[in-house]
């Protein structure tokens, strides 16, 4: 078992109780979930990106992401897995239902290293990067 709390390797699940809207595979995100700029307590201004998708998500991205997970799987301090995940299923496993990616910059700039505008090089996500959380569904049929 790769995990202690889901197996990243398994599909995903997805809300099928509650209030509308129930989110599927690649759904758009309602109209109220949008970007979001906030100030940090250092005075960094940071965009806080949702995603419902991994095809919205530059591969860039999705690599630096992924290799700071398996970071805190190798410690082994914070997050309950036992191995790394492979960086082709991270994607999947991390934006199967709802992501927020936290991106140092203001919505603008932000908006534009996430469509590659206006960039001759290859963005370094490392630099750009200060966190991300994702949202799951546990549903197990009962």
């Amino acid at each position: 078992m790769p995990a202690l709390i889901d197996d990243p390797l398994s599909p995903p699940n997805y809300r099928q109780s509650g209030l509308p809207p129930f989110l599927q595979q690649n759904s758009p995100l309602p109209s109220s979930i949008t970007p979001n700029t906030v100030t940090l307590r250092d005075g960094t201004i940071t965009t806080l990106i949702p995603f419902s998708s991994v095809s919205q998500v530059p591969p860039g991205l999705i690599k630096c992401l992924c290799d700071l997970l398996n970071r805190e799987i190798e410690a082994g301090d914070t997050y309950p897995m036992l191995d790394p995940i492979p960086p082709e299923k991270f994607g999947p496993y991390w934006f199967a239902n709802f992501a927020v990616v936290a991106l140092k910059g203001e919505l603008e700039e932000v908006t534009g290293l996430l469509k590659g505008e206006g960039r001759e090089r290859e963005v370094k996500w490392d630099e750009v990067v200060f966190g991300t959380h994702y949202i799951k569904v546990f549903y197990f049929g009962f």
